[in-house]
């Protein structure tokens, strides 16, 4: 037990003083930061960053930890010779995610630094929904409407959840044709005020592979006062 405490003290000591600045590190991504849009019909996408060993000894990957369960890693653990490169792979899966992403990782090197590297991915995937407009301005005497589509995705059956009935307003969906494109038409209620200024969230039901349901805000906006008065 003696002899484990000691050791442990003498690696301690040994990595403090090999500790340096990122800026400062002998070691130099090509790219910390990457970007790609999904291939048709993918389900994941793998990221390679890579690096390359300015020093004078060889360098090790101790850790490739994801930020987030839908990443996946995979490094080569053996030490990197000074001059060679190495490749860290980042595999992201999609699974239900649509829009927008942005994931990364940490990576822990045996040499030069106590802090990990932080590496970022964006990623592109198909988008779920398109509503235009996102915003109405409020008219108590009229029904206003607002596009529904489905542009990447075949969404199947598509439901508007009925709205609590303390709402001021009612909502409809009627499909076109294609299946891809509804219009939500919102009236308002009777007892609707002169004034309103909400955020909507329309929950629309999609039923494709696997049901799936979406909350899609729109806000609505009082009018303006001389519209209102008229």
């Amino acid at each position: 037990m003696r002899t484990s405490v000691t050791a442990a003290f003498i690696l301690i000591i040994g990595l403090a003083g090999q500790v340096v600045g990122e800026e400062d590190s002998p070691i130099q991504w090509e790219q910390d930061v990457m970007e790609a849009k999904a291939a048709p019909g993918a389900t994941s996408h793998t990221f390679q960053f890579t690096f390359k060993n300015q020093s004078n000894e060889p360098v090790s990957i101790v850790a490739a930890l994801p930020h987030c369960e839908c990443t996946t890693t995979y490094f080569d653990p053996k030490p990197v010779p000074p001059g060679k490169k190495g490749t860290i792979e980042a595999t992201f899966h999609f699974e239900h995610r649509v829009g927008p992403q942005e994931k990364g990782l940490s990576v822990y090197l045996d040499k030069f630094t106590s802090e990990p590297k932080n590496l970022r991915f964006h990623m592109e995937l198909p988008q779920y929904y398109k509503l235009t407009p996102k915003s109405l301005t409020w008219d108590p005497n009229q029904p206003q409407e607002v596009e529904l589509a489905f542009p990447d995705i075949d969404p199947g059956q598509v439901k508007v959840e009925t709205l609590p009935e303390t709402f001021p307003l009612t909502a409809t969906l009627q499909a076109d044709e294609s299946g891809h494109r509804f219009t939500i038409q919102l009236t308002p209620n009777p007892s609707a005020p002169a004034n309103l200024e909400t955020p909507l969230n329309i929950r629309v039901r999609t039923e494709t592979e696997l049901p799936r349901l979406r909350t899609i805000p729109i806000t609505i906006k009082p009018a303006t006062e001389s519209a209102a008065s008229r």
